[in-house]
């Protein structure tokens, strides 16, 4: 949780808020695939609709990790909410559209959380009523594999500056570096006093020295991610507290996924509570950063066990068991005018699997007028900004798709579409 401070501490200490960022603090817009990513619902039992409360991460396909103080019973006698009052939205970068929302049935706070010891142990488990076919699950990271200096990716809907109560409709984004312990625990030298200092062995920071970016109300319990070695990402923390939001000094405090100290029982317990089937181990592959959006249509995506990927390019699968992936482009794309004025083209297709190594590109007179390359795609709807590379002109072009899929096969579709004038 974010504990917001009068500017002068009695301590002497002096904090400048930073000005009002456009995204998750000092962020922008999220533009790339995060499957795993899930806001966590709460309806309060005297409120007849659910309202978002925090972040989580799908770690297998019906359970979620997130924050213990997102489930925690703080106002009450310090247990655990019931499960019945939560629910998740998975598979949309949007909060108010897309994607399935699935209901709690258990909840397993790590029994060493403790709010009053600066966060200690801020983890939690969540069982899903049924697994999740719009969301795939993330691999919880290795302390072997991230170390401080590292830089590190946070998502979520929170606000997008200190103390704001207005929270944005689409998924956000920002990079932050991770910090050693020593260093975080120089920072939270004296605002420890009041806030608490960070649990070394459970918890991790991040963020940058001046400030300006960081994880802010309404992110607690969403992932601190580092790339994967073979590809993608691992989830490295789960937002926990922090002095205000991205201040000088205070670095973003996250609760240890990845070490030694609180992987085991997340793992272990996580298999325990797991009814359906992992998903297929991914390949290596480089992670993207290319303008795609994750699919807002759920129906869009197939359903079953088998199309649950991990957020990591590149899904193993049998070369005589995994289906061909097809592709449905649509009638006709958009405005030639348009797209000479702004210098892009949007285009928009669907895929029925997931494709890496992925190309898209426009040809007119055998010539490349618009391209993008991309690192993955997920199963879904997709929108795509094309950099227009000569002048357009109205009528007939051919888009073309080129990509592999998850059985190593090459995947490649043509259509020829009308551009309107």
């Amino acid at each position: 949780m974010r504990r917001l401070l009068p500017l002068t501490l009695s301590v002497g200490v002096l904090l400048t808020v930073p000005t009002a960022a456009s995204a998750i603090v000092g962020g922008e817009t999220s533009t790339r695939a995060w499957p795993h990513m899930a806001g966590m619902e709460y309806r309060a039992p005297d409120a007849a609709d659910f309202r978002f409360r925090c972040g989580g991460s799908l770690i297998k396909p019906d359970v979620i990790l997130t924050a213990a103080h997102c489930v925690d019973d703080s106002e009450g006698d310090g247990g655990t909410l019931p499960a019945d009052r939560f629910r998740f939205l998975l598979g949309t970068s949007k909060r108010s559209a897309g994607g399935e929302r699935i209901a709690a049935t258990q909840i397993l706070e790590h029994p060493q959380y403790d709010a009053t010891d600066g966060g200690a142990a801020d983890v939690a488990l969540v069982k899903l009523a049924s697994a999740s076919t719009a969301g795939a699950p993330i691999r919880v990271a290795t302390s072997s594999e991230y170390a401080a200096g590292v830089d590190a990716t946070i998502i979520g809907w929170g606000a997008e500056r200190s103390g704001a109560s207005e929270l944005p409709d689409e998924l956000q984004e920002a990079q932050v570096g991770l910090v050693s312990d020593q260093q975080c625990a120089l920072a939270y030298g004296v605002t420890g006093l009041l806030i608490g200092r960070p649990d070394a062995p459970t918890a991790i920071c991040a963020g940058e020295l001046l400030g300006g970016k960081d994880s802010c109300q309404g992110d607690s319990g969403g992932p601190l991610m580092t790339p994967a070695a073979g590809g993608g990402f691992a989830l490295v923390g789960v937002v926990s507290y922090g002095l205000g939001c991205a201040f000088p000094t205070q670095y973003g405090v996250y609760g240890e996924a990845g070490g030694d100290a609180l992987r085991p029982w997340i793992e272990q317990n996580a298999a325990t509570l797991s009814t359906a089937d992992d998903p297929p181990a991914p390949a290596a592959q480089a992670p993207t950063t290319s303008r795609v959006w994750f699919p807002n249509n759920p129906s869009a995506v197939p359903t079953g066990n088998s199309t649950a990927m991990p957020n990591v390019p590149g899904a193993s699968a049998s070369k005589s068991s995994a289906a061909r992936v097809v592709l449905t482009f649509p009638r006709r794309l958009g405005s030639a005018s348009d797209a000479n004025r702004l210098g892009t083209l949007d285009v928009s297709f669907r895929t029925t699997g997931f494709l890496s190594g992925v190309t898209v590109s426009l040809v007119r007179g055998g010539k490349t007028v618009a391209s993008k390359k991309l690192g993955s795609l997920a199963p879904g709807s997709h929108t795509l900004g094309l950099a227009v590379r000569r002048k357009l002109r109205t009528g007939k072009v051919t888009m073309r798709i080129v990509g592999t899929d998850g059985a190593g096969r090459r995947v490649k579709q043509t259509k020829t579409l009308k551009l309107s004038r």
